[in-house]
């Protein structure tokens, strides 16, 4: 009866000295296949970033020329209305005169 149980015990060690490095060898490839993919998506990520901080600053250039376009707008309307002031001719009425 000792020599079956000691037969036993390397056979058990041995099956789970195996199963122990399957489990491990599974576990290191999906870590390697989480640091591919997370790789992966944080390039995609910074693409994103790069696209949109272009089109940031497209916003803003657009943003400058329409400001641009209402200041000389406004700066034309102004002239406009001096001028129409400066030709206005007092009227007879005004007691000042």
């Amino acid at each position: 009866m000792p020599t079956q149980r000691s037969m036993k015990c390397p056979s058990w060690y041995f099956v789970t000295l195996i199963i122990t490095l399957i489990v491990s060898l599974a576990l290191g490839s999906f870590v390697i296949i989480l640091i591919v993919h997370t790789g992966d998506k944080i390039d995609e990520v910074s693409r994103k970033i790069v696209i949109e901080r272009k089109s940031i600053e497209d916003l803003k250039t657009f943003n400058d020329m329409i400001l641009q376009y209402l200041n000389q707008s406004e700066l034309m309307e102004n002239i406009g209305n001096l001028s129409t002031v400066q030709t206005r001719k007092p009227s007879p009425d005004f007691p000042g005169y």
